[in-house]
């Protein structure tokens, strides 16, 4: 995940923080009231911005097998045999032909063992990616539970106010 895009994603949570923050208060409580399709607006903000980081790397892992295919392409042209000349023996073609048919499996296995590492490489940025999410919307989850939890003692303790007000009178 790229610097600007943590930026952009902590500056969200930022936001959901101060939005937070400066909802109402429930009154004699340190509860505050929140608008449920605001906080779900910031975390379906919050969810666009994840998988960005996700299409990267799937960018990554076409870049890379792009480039193994294009290093084979290369080398495929790389493996030329000289002209051989008539006055050459057989056994010396056979020796060209050995050599370049060695070089040519070489470089094939280096470019498999690129691709496999590239691919490696973007399964661990993708499941770092995910986690990342996951603990992030996992901390705005968390804090959301308490906070209607909150609410919701704020609203018990208001009702009981007032059930005792009414009695009184």
């Amino acid at each position: 995940m790229n610097f600007k895009t943590e930026l952009d994603i902590y500056k969200l949570i930022m936001n959901i923080e101060t939005y937070i923050l400066e909802s109402k208060s429930v009154p004699f409580t340190n509860k505050v009231m929140v608008d449920k399709d605001e906080i779900c607006d910031y975390l379906d903000r919050l969810r666009s911005r994840l998988p960005k980081e996700i299409k990267k790397c799937q960018r990554i892992i076409e870049k890379k097998q792009f480039e193994v295919e294009n290093e084979q392409n290369n080398n495929d042209f790389r493996i030329d045999l000289k002209p051989v000349s008539e006055q050459k023996s057989m056994e010396s073609d056979d020796f060209q032909i050995l050599n370049a048919t060695k070089l040519y499996q070489d470089k094939q296995k280096e470019c498999e063992e690129l691709l496999k590492k590239a691919e490696q490489q973007a399964q661990e940025i993708i499941a770092g990616a995910y986690e990342y999410a996951d603990k992030i919307v996992a901390t705005c989850q968390s804090q959301l539970e308490r906070q209607i939890l909150e609410v919701n003692e704020g609203r018990s303790q208001i009702a009981d106010i007032t059930l005792k007000l009414k009695k009184a009178y």
